[in-house]
């Protein structure tokens, strides 16, 4: 929107300052007639050179309004081409994004199906093996789903396995 503004701006500059340039020389030619005339009055060939003069500016003035109006009919349609080229490209970002996003997602879950099974972090493996030792101690599956953030199932799972024999186990059966 600003380059249209700027070449609105410089077409209505070139034809202000082609105005004055040819009011400038009407002006001049308009002089000379004056003083042709006072000076000479039955000169009627210098009129007429005077008076081509000034059809062949009032020619140019058309002609340079009629390449005014082209470049600017030319401008207006490279703006519109080139605003559709720009939604083009917004268009096409727009699709790439969501084929990055769908392709990020996609990566995600390969690497989360590609780790193996059982294999836990450093935290988790220390917390089963806390839980072991607790188990082991006589504490109840309750204290080791609080204490461990174990899942219910894996702390009944250990005071089966870990649990003195004989000691109460809590929430077993559920």
């Amino acid at each position: 929107m600003n380059s249209e503004a700027l070449l609105w701006g410089v077409a209505i500059t070139a034809i202000v300052v082609a105005n004055i340039v040819l009011v400038a020389l009407a002006v001049i030619v308009h002089r000379r007639w004056q003083a042709a005339f006072t000076q000479a009055k039955d000169s009627a060939s210098e009129g007429a050179a005077l008076l081509a003069e000034l059809r062949a500016l009032a020619a140019t003035q058309t002609a340079l309004q009629a390449e005014l109006q082209k470049s600017h009919t030319e401008t207006l349609a490279a703006t519109e081409a080139l605003r559709l080229d720009v939604r083009a490209l917004s268009a096409a970002l727009g699709v790439f994004g969501q084929r990055l996003g769908r392709i990020e997602e996609d990566l995600e879950r390969r690497a989360e199906a590609a780790q193996p099974v059982g294999v836990r972090t450093e935290l988790e493996r220390k917390s089963i093996e806390f839980a072991t030792r607790l188990a082991s101690r006589g504490a109840s599956a309750d204290e080791l789903v609080e204490l461990c953030g174990l899942s219910r199932g894996e702390a009944e799972l250990l005071m089966r396995v870990h649990a003195k024999p004989g000691a109460k186990q809590e929430g077993a059966g559920r």
